[in-house]
């Protein structure tokens, strides 16, 4: 845990540095595999998928005059056709005086059996905190596998969707293909 208080500077631009890190990892990761041609994942689930928004802006408060975070939730992936992944996430939550946030970014191979996909991370970075600096963490290769049921739908505009669910039928994220 850092104890060590950074600068207002500093804080000010940790979050706003970590989404747009989020927006160019995977982005720039996709062209690391575009030779690719055996595919151990369906055509249909290949690519970039994106669930959530971020805020960018921060804001003032008016009575206490004091600098905002931001606040959002993202989750964005890339699925190679050879079953390589990558993705990472960013949970960003300001209530009052007490702004904390969850950051994972982890890399792997991606199972898919039937309706049921599985992300198999073999490298991550986790880092966090609750409330304040003082309550912050850092973990390296602590992500653990995650499965779903998956399917694919169209949105209003005939878009596709992907669409995971919980194995436990509970719980349902829709993500559309990045703009």
């Amino acid at each position: 845990m850092k104890s060590k208080l950074k600068s207002k500077t500093t804080r000010l631009f940790t979050i706003p540095t970590l989404a747009i890190a989020l927006a160019t990892s995977v982005i720039s990761l996709s062209k690391a595999n575009a030779n690719v041609s055996d595919s151990l994942l369906p055509a249909e689930i290949q690519g970039e998928w994106l669930y959530g928004r971020i805020s960018s802006v921060q804001y003032e408060d008016i009575t206490t005059r004091e600098i905002k975070s931001t606040n959002g939730t993202s989750d964005r992936f890339k699925l190679d056709p050879n079953g390589n992944y990558q993705r990472v996430r960013l949970l960003k939550i300001t209530t009052y005086n007490c702004a904390s946030y969850l950051f994972i970014s982890d890399k792997g191979k991606v199972k898919v059996e039937g309706e049921r996909v599985t992300f198999q991370p073999t490298e991550s970075l986790t880092k966090g905190q609750s409330c304040n600096e003082a309550n912050s963490y850092e973990h390296r290769n602590a992500t653990k596998p995650e499965s779903y049921n998956w399917s694919i739908e169209k949105d209003s505009n005939g878009q596709s969707l992907l669409v995971f669910k919980g194995l436990d039928g509970k719980g349902q994220s829709l993500y559309n293909r990045p703009r």
